[in-house]
């Protein structure tokens, strides 16, 4: 190297490239930490040409304030990529790609044979770029990652996406929070056939309680789904339920979110009797319902007996402060449960939140 400690000499390229080589490869990533981005077009062509002989696999996250409006340019910047290195993460988050984009996505993962992990989180994709969307899907066979989140994606997109995941069976992690899904039947219909998809994001997108009944029936036969987040949505008592009875036969969900639905103490108690039955369901998540003193006294009463659940937060679910004790009273006899989260629920005399009384209880 030359006095400039950011240059290699082309003489001293071929070491590098040995080096690089050599080394185990699960220290490849660790070159290019995930957390940030990779700039190798910063790079001088000779460190480049090192990084993509020695084949590096890379995490690559578009810097802050680049855009391709509507795809322009997005092609061959992927292209440029696919040169230069092995791309595995990719995050184009919150870059304007618009629905014209899609076809782009398309023609690179019909070709693509690293990439796992593909953000396009904010991206306005809409209805109008899930055609190509889920024709990669059933071309691609690496992905096993992939957030579709906040894209204006409404009911026919669910259902070209659902009908893809019949057919690919290498995804394992899918977020569609956010979109603007009313009809979740699709993707129900899909969780009894599909035998790869582990984590499914459904927050925010609408969904009632008949689309839950669906995916509740869905539970009953699926044996690979592990996270199921249906947080923010319209789901009432009815279709809570019928998720509860389905955890009574469902032996592989470990964590289940709920917050922020229309939730009442029929949850609770449903939920109550799952608690003494269900094994293997880990987190559960009910902040911001109303599940009442009724209902959450019904779930402490189960936690005396349930020896799996680990997480239970029940924010803001118009709890007493006997109730709040009930609760964290089952921390000195549930020898498994290690966080319960109470905060915003005590009320004093005059109708203001007492949150510094027990907002937060951890077992030691």
């Amino acid at each position: 190297m030359n006095g400039n400690r950011y240059t290699v000499r082309e003489g001293g390229m071929e070491s590098l490239t040995d080096a690089l080589k050599l080394l185990p490869e699960e220290l490849h990533n660790r070159i290019i930490p995930g957390n940030r981005a990779l700039m190798l077009c910063r790079t001088s062509k000779t460190m480049r040409r090192a990084v993509q002989n020695a084949k590096v696999h890379a995490h690559v996250k578009a810097r802050d304030g680049v855009f391709f409006p509507d795809g322009l340019g997005l092609l061959e910047n992927l292209n440029h990529l696919m040169a230069v290195c092995n791309v595995t993460v990719l995050d184009l988050g919150h870059c304007q790609l618009g629905s014209e984009a899609a076809g782009a996505m398309l023609e690179f993962l019909s070709r693509n044979t690293t990439l796992t992990s593909l953000g396009l989180a904010n991206n306005a994709l809409g209805d109008e770029g899930s055609p190509a969307l889920a024709e990669a899907l059933r071309l691609n066979t690496t992905l096993t990652s992939l957030d579709l989140g906040t894209n204006d994606m409404g009911d026919d997109a669910a259902l070209l996406l659902a009908q893809a995941l019949r057919i690919n069976t290498t995804l394992t992690w899918l977020n569609l929070g956010g979109n603007e899904i009313h009809d979740g039947k699709a993707l129900a219909e899909t969780l009894r056939l599909n035998t790869t998809i582990r984590s499914l994001g459904l927050i925010a997108n609408y969904l009632e309680d008949d689309e839950v009944k669906a995916l509740a029936g869905a539970l009953r036969l699926n044996t690979t789904l592990r996270w199921l987040e249906l947080s923010y949505n319209e789901v009432g008592d009815d279709g809570a339920r019928a998720l509860a009875e389905a955890l009574r036969r469902n032996t592989t969900l470990t964590s289940l979110g709920l917050a922020n639905n229309a939730l009442g103490e029929d949850t609770g108690r449903a939920l109550a009797e799952t608690l003494r039955l269900n094994t293997t369901l880990r987190e559960l998540e009910l902040s911001y319902n109303n599940i009442g003193d009724d209902g959450a006294r019904a779930l402490a009463e189960a936690l005396r007996r349930n020896t799996t659940l680990t997480s239970l937060r029940l924010a803001d679910n118009a709890l007493g402060e006997d109730t709040g004790s009930a609760l964290t009273e089952t921390l000195r006899l549930n020898t498994t449960l290690r966080e319960l989260d109470i905060h915003r629920n005590y009320h004093d005399l005059n109708g203001n939140l007492r949150d510094h009384d027990m907002p937060l209880c951890v077992a030691p």
